[in-house]
């Protein structure tokens, strides 16, 4: 038996000029059946730095690129719950050791739980703004994508009857270029 020597991915590829439709695309993608990690776009903060504003990081650029870098479109809901765990964990655990504290040193319950309300906004408010900073990076890195030329979106094809479904879900959602290409696990793309 022969096994392939060049083995290869086949990928649906589109643009996207802005983060909601690719939300949708992303969405319908799922609901089509493909897996979260069969999707990825442009991974902008680990691209080389280049002096030329339009390589390597354009998005014509990278579409067919198989060095280009990629990560998981990490989906607003997604966004939402890490967001919240930043907040929460903070406020948590100032509100325990804030109640501990208190209630180690034999203050009444009010002055407990008064320690615990306090500590824990305060863990709060820390954990809020360290959430605004995570969000704000990765809202600058996608409007960066898009200054750029747009979101490249990838989607590993898996079965010859997913193709057209990806491709259909691409247009759908006003992806530009959409188009199919194989990626080898080693060289780079061909393109149909």
């Amino acid at each position: 038996m022969i096994e392939n020597q060049n083995p290869v991915v086949r990928e649906a590829v589109g643009i996207f000029n802005d983060a909601t439709n690719l939300q949708h695309a992303l969405d319908a993608l799922e609901e089509q059946g493909f897996m979260r990690q069969e999707i990825s776009i442009f991974a902008n903060d680990i691209a080389p730095v280049s002096t030329d504003p339009e390589m390597p990081r354009h998005a014509d650029a990278v579409k067919d690129d198989p060095s280009s870098p990629r990560q998981v479109f990490i989906p607003v809901e997604i966004m939402g719950e890490v967001e919240g765990s930043i907040i929460g964990a903070p406020m948590y655990v100032g509100a325990v050791a804030g109640a501990i504290a208190a209630a180690a040193a034999g203050y009444t319950v009010a002055v407990v739980l008064a320690s615990a309300a306090v500590i824990g906004l305060a863990g709060g408010a820390i954990g809020y703004f360290v959430a605004r900073s995570v969000r704000n990076k990765y809202d600058r890195a996608l409007e960066a994508q898009m200054q750029r030329g747009g979101i490249v979106l990838w989607v590993a094809v898996r079965a010859a009857g997913m193709q057209e479904v990806a491709l259909e879900v691409l247009r759908k959602y006003s992806a530009r270029d959409v188009h199919m290409h194989d990626v080898p696990l080693n060289g780079s793309a061909k393109i149909h």
